[in-house]
Order: C-alpha cells, then sequence, then structure tokens
C-alpha cells in the first residue's frame, strides 16, 4: 500500500472512531457503513448498510458493486464486531493456522470482546483498526483505537477481502 494513502487511511480511522464513539456513546450501537475514497474527491463517500443489517451475503454484494467502481481509490467499512484473541501457543491458534478456522465463531465464544472494527482495503493491501466497545449497565463507552501494523494480513469473508480483485 503507498505511504501517502496508508496515512490518508489512518487519518481518516482516526476521525471516523471519533464520530462513531460519539454514536455508540448515545445509541448504545453503530450500524455498518462503507466510506469510500474516490478519484478527483475530497470527501469520501458515506454508503449507510443498516438496511442490510439482517443479510449479510446482500450486504456483502451491494458492498462489492461498489468496490469494483473504477473511480474507488480505497475503502473504509465500518462495523461492531467480536473478536476473540488466542495465544500463539494455543491449540486454537494451531488450529486457525493450519486453515481449520476457529473452534467456534466469535460471537459464541465466552472469550469475546466487543469491538468497533474498521477495514481499509485498497488494490495494494489491507489494512485495520479497532477500537472496544465496552458496556457497564446502561452505559456503553469506546476505549482507544489501536491501528494494526501492515503485516501482509489477508481478511476474507462475506464483507471482506479480495474486493479489489477481478
Amino acid at each position: 500500500m503507498m505511504n501517502a494513502l496508508r496515512l490518508l487511511l489512518e487519518d481518516l480511522m482516526r476521525n471516523l472512531n471519533e464520530v462513531a464513539k460519539e454514536h455508540v456513546e448515545e445509541h448504545g450501537g453503530h450500524p455498518p457503513v462503507l466510506f469510500l475514497l474516490k478519484k478527483d474527491s475530497d470527501e469520501p463517500e458515506v454508503v449507510q448498510l443498516h438496511e442490510y443489517i439482517d443479510d449479510k451475503d446482500l450486504m456483502g454484494s451491494m458492498m462489492q458493486a461498489y468496490r469494483t467502481d473504477p473511480t474507488v481509490l480505497a475503502s473504509v467499512f465500518l462495523s461492531e464486531a467480536w473478536t476473540v484473541q488466542y495465544a500463539k501457543d494455543s491449540p486454537e491458534a494451531k488450529r486457525i493456522d493450519e486453515g481449520f478456522g476457529p473452534p467456534c465463531q466469535p460471537s459464541e465464544s465466552p472469550d469475546r470482546e466487543e469491538i468497533l472494527f474498521y477495514l481499509a482495503e485498497t488494490p495494494g493491501g489491507n489494512m485495520s483498526a479497532s477500537a472496544p466497545i465496552i458496556r457497564n449497565g446502561k452505559k456503553t463507552t469506546v476505549g482507544p483505537l489501536k491501528i494494526m501494523p501492515p503485516n501482509g494480513t489477508e481478511y476474507r469473508g462475506r464483507l471482506t477481502g479480495n474486493l479489489f480483485n477481478p
């Protein structure tokens, strides 16, 4: 990923996180949104995806259609998500490394963490960031944003990965 584009995407994710943090703290959550960086535009195009929340296959198709637009330079997908961290030497991590996937979906794991997840995708690579969602009774807050260093990670799924390739 080009350095200038990476810096632009990092800055965009920081700004988006400030807005998303306010939304989560006021409404208790955040709907999925796709932001498109397009040629000849200084502002990202915002694609609201909340109407498709119950049909992730349709949401993925919608996102694919936007990302195949030749004027799109990059996209940032923002959504609430569940994540599970496994120790590098754990049986779960070994299972994932061998291509078998996690023992259960993160949403079903007792060790899950709720996050705001950001995935930036470009034809030159991916980068991600996350911020923990902390629920304490009726109060919901968002922790600090953590931008992941580029490490060659590929994201695959209905809503992420390989969407700029033909």
